[in-house]
């Protein structure tokens, strides 16, 4: 069984000269014009006095459909460049749930260790851990954001997360319903 030529690919019966015009020329430009003038400017030296192309480039052009197989070629590109943006995005969100689940699992190993004596770090790392998974959730723009940093930018914007929720303090006397908790008995 044959593989179906893709429709940029050398056809059946199209001489190799042409279809070199075609991908060496025409494919990076989408234009006749500019394929024919870059053509000319290899084989001559400089850019042809006249305007346009020679009957046989158009002829070539039109016999073997440049215009819709470069237009093939075009949504292929765009499509394995889209694809390999939501496969890096995909990745980018594993990540940083892993950093989210990680902070998790250390804030509580803190409180486990060092007991409820002293919860601010504990609650600082929940806290980072919860914010990431909610900017994970709810705010797609900051992951589009995120996901155009490199390796380097992105551990210097979780290292500024990680110290802006560090500085903030928490009040461990502050019980869940916003009321602190009052030393004695009642009354």
């Amino acid at each position: 069984m044959t593989e179906k030529l893709k429709p940029w690919e050398q056809l059946p019966d199209e001489p190799d000269l042409w279809y070199n015009r075609f991908k060496d020329f025409y494919l990076p430009t989408q234009s006749l014009s500019e394929a024919y003038y870059t053509y000319y400017e290899q084989k001559h030296g400089h850019r042809p006095t006249r305007k346009g192309y020679t009957s046989s480039w158009g002829e070539a052009a039109k016999k073997w459909e440049w215009e819709r197989r470069g237009l093939e070629y075009k949504r292929a590109v765009a499509a394995e460049a889209f694809d390999l943006a939501a496969a890096d995005k995909a990745e980018l969100y594993e990540r940083v749930e892993k950093i989210a689940k990680a902070l998790e699992s250390l804030a509580l190993d803190k409180l486990l260790v060092e007991g409820f004596a002293d919860t601010n770090a504990a609650l600082r790392g929940l806290k980072t851990a919860l914010e990431l998974k909610m900017m994970l959730a709810d705010r797609p723009e900051y992951l589009d954001k995120i996901a155009k940093m490199n390796e380097e930018q992105l551990d210097k914007e979780i290292a500024r997360l990680l110290e802006s929720w560090d500085a903030e303090s928490v009040d461990d006397t502050t019980v869940g319903n916003g009321e602190t908790e009052t030393s004695g008995g009642a009354g």
